[in-house]
């Protein structure tokens, strides 16, 4: 169960991370399956990792479950929303203190600023992909899918020569833009902890804490 939450809110919890699991995997490309109520599998299929699970209020016996079926895989990840109290015995941190945020989107205008790039996946134009360039150096990017009402941010970053001049509110004002265009009314995102201070600042709010979890290395612990 969430620490301090009835039965409501934490419904209310595993319907968002349902939407954000769901738009968070087509924004990458992939689709996301329902192992279970509350429990999700993405092939992520990248450098860092080849599958994500995405867990809501997990128990112990849930993380203990999954450290010994994937023992040694650190390629497979568990992102639990939100976490236990201490990392579980065969598991290491992966990421932590990141944070599940949710927003009500208005219409805005794109930023004017120079070097902007957007690039529009799927044929109903669901997924955009942005860029700013800046003397042919790519500043911040990120990416906004959209379903329905809901748009699911993903991947927003600006590179460290370009940080505090303003590229992290336009990238997200120009994915705002492109959202509202396509219908969609309502936000979420999972943020890093220096993220979180932009979002906050924007109007967002949190959810629930976010952490990320992945095995131990083959052996680890082992003597003899």
């Amino acid at each position: 169960m969430v620490e301090g939450a009835g039965p409501a809110e934490t419904v209310e919890l595993a319907a968002a991370v349902r939407d954000w699991v769901h738009g968070w995997a087509r924004a990458r490309g992939v689709a996301a399956t329902q192992r279970r109520p509350g429990l999700w599998q993405v092939p992520i299929d990248a450098p860092s990792r080849r599958e994500e699970l995405v867990v809501v209020a997990p128990s112990a016996d849930d993380l203990a479950g999954f450290a010994a079926d994937h023992r040694g895989e650190e390629d497979v990840w568990l992102t639990a929303v939100p976490p236990v109290a201490t990392v579980p015995a065969g598991l290491q941190l992966v990421e932590h203190a990141e944070a599940l945020m949710a927003t009500t989107l208005r219409a805005t205008a794109q930023p004017d600023r120079a070097g902007l790039r957007l690039e529009h996946l799927h044929a109903d134009d669901a997924v955009v992909h942005l860029a700013y360039d800046v003397d042919g150096e790519q500043a911040a990017r990120g990416v906004v899918t959209v379903v329905g009402d809901l748009a699911v941010f993903d991947r927003i970053l600006t590179t460290d020569a370009f940080r505090r001049r303003g590229f992290g509110r336009d990238v997200m004002a120009a994915l705002t833009a492109e959202a509202t265009e396509r219908g969609a009314s309502r936000g979420l995102l999972v943020a890093s902890r220096d993220g979180q201070a932009l979002y906050r600042a924007l109007g967002w709010r949190t959810l629930s804490a976010v952490t990320t979890y992945a095995p131990l290395p083959a052996g680890h612990g082992r003597t003899g």
